[in-house]
C-alpha cells in the first residue's frame, strides 16, 4: 500500500509504504463467455465478440475508519487507476492527481461488486477487448481517498498488477479450471 499526500490545492506529495492492509490485489478473470462488441453509441455488433479482463480488489467499505502511522483515516471513496503497459512511461505516475496529465491513465471512480466463492470484492473492468488483444499489458491499482483525523486528503494505493487475458487464461488452464470456459473463449488461445 502506497500513500499519495494531497493538501489542500498545493502539489506536496509524497510515498510510503503502509502497514494497513486497507486494499489488497485479490487476482483478476475474464468473461467465460464472450459478448458482442457494443461502441460508444450503444449500437451492437454480434459479428465482434469481445472479451474482458477484471482486477478485483479487497478494500475497505466507505465510512470506515483505519489507523496508519498512528493517525486515523475515514475512507471517503473507492476507485481504481488503469492504463496500457505500452502507454505508461512509469507506473509510478499512476496516481489520482496525474489523471488528465499522463496520456491514457484513466480513473474507474466506481467498482463493480462481485462474489467469488462467498467472499465480495470490488473490481475494476475492461471490457470490449478484441482478440487482436489478447497479450496487451493492461495496468491496475486500487486507491481510497480518505481524510485524516486534520481534515486532508489522503489517497492510499495498492500496488500496480499488470495483467493481459493471455496471463489470466493460462492460470486458469494451470489450475483446472478450463472447463468453466465456453468453447468460443477456449478458441481464442488454439
Amino acid at each position: 500500500m502506497y500513500v499519495d499526500n494531497v493538501y489542500l490545492d498545493t502539489n506536496y506529495e509524497t510515498s510510503a509504504g503502509a502497514s494497513e492492509n486497507a486494499a489488497v490485489y485479490s487476482g483478476s478473470q475474464i468473461r467465460t463467455a464472450l459478448v458482442p462488441y457494443r461502441d460508444k453509441e450503444g449500437n451492437i455488433d454480434l459479428d465482434d465478440m469481445r472479451q474482458g479482463l477484471r482486477f478485483c480488489f479487497d478494500i475497505l467499505e466507505i465510512d470506515t475508519v483505519f489507523e496508519h502511522d498512528g493517525k486515523s483515516y475515514t475512507v471517503k471513496n473507492t476507485g481504481a487507476l488503469v492504463a496500457l503497459k505500452d502507454k505508461l512511461e512509469d507506473e509510478n505516475l499512476m496516481k489520482v492527481s496525474n489523471a488528465g496529465r499522463v496520456p491514457g491513465l484513466l480513473i474507474q471512480d466506481y467498482l463493480i461488486d462481485v462474489v467469488i466463492d462467498d467472499d465480495e470484492y470490488k473490481s475494476a473492468y475492461i471490457y470490449n477487448i478484441p482478440e487482436a488483444n489478447k497479450d496487451t499489458l493492461i495496468c491496475a491499482r486500487a486507491y481510497l481517498e480518505c481524510v485524516s483525523e486534520s481534515g486532508d486528503i489522503v489517497y492510499f494505493y495498492t500496488p500496480v498488477q499488470e495483467r493481459s487475458l493471455t496471463m489470466v487464461y493460462e492460470r486458469i488452464v494451470t489450475e483446472g479450471d478450463i472447463d468453466t470456459l465456453d468453447e468460443a473463449v477456449k478458441a481464442w488461445w488454439r
